[in-house]
């Protein structure tokens, strides 16, 4: 008789473990369906930009959620650039970069030095590499119809790090956050990264 009711305790005990994993499982289960769907919205939405009242730009997008696995299976380029910088693929926190095209145009200029060009011969000036690209007209006079057009990538990139060390054991930990600007025309003169909690 006292068997029985042990073995039913126990059987009741083993069904309450078995319900217990189920609703656990099935709590990550959404929570991985839920990332997996938000990153589609992401990947499926157009970036849309704006510009302001004060002639800047701005846009807005949605959060991409990948594992360490992920980005790094997916970004190769990213994987040789942490190399480049001394960062741990196993510190990274946080993932950013931002392309800007920039561009900009120039009626006239004036030709201080003159050079010798044939009666009002026109010659196409142009420049370009990875970085900039120049356009411009000549004559014997002007400089005119100028384009400047620049392209600047820039890569933010946040790690964990720690402030003490001894043997295995590390504490006080801090984010340490590179920029990157792989434009080597330009430089950062200032920047600023603000998480919110």
């Amino acid at each position: 008789m006292m068997t029985k009711k042990i073995n039913r305790v126990v059987a009741y005990v083993l069904l309450l473990v078995a319900v217990l994993l189920i609703i656990y499982s099935n709590s990550r289960i959404r929570q991985e369906n839920k990332r997996l769907k938000d990153n589609q919205t992401a990947l499926m939405k157009r970036i849309q930009g704006q510009t302001l009242k004060d002639g800047t730009h701005k846009v807005e997008i949605e959060r991409l959620t990948l594992t360490k696995d992920e980005l790094e299976e997916y970004n190769s380029v990213l994987s040789d650039e942490l190399k480049q910088l001394k960062i741990k693929y196993k510190r990274l926190q946080q993932y950013q970069q931002t392309s800007i095209v920039g561009e900009y145009r120039i009626d006239t200029v004036e030709i201080i030095k003159e050079v010798a060009i044939a009666n009002d011969t026109v010659i196409h000036l142009r420049y370009a590499d990875d970085y900039i690209s120049i356009y411009g007209e000549t004559d014997r006079e002007r400089l005119y119809n100028m384009a400047i057009t620049t392209y600047d990538t820039i890569t933010t990139l946040v790690s964990k790090e720690y402030r003490k060390r001894f043997l295995f054991f590390r504490w006080r930990p801090y984010y340490k956050i590179t920029i990157h600007n792989k434009n080597p025309y330009s430089k950062i003169t200032n920047a600023e990264y603000v998480e919110i909690k």
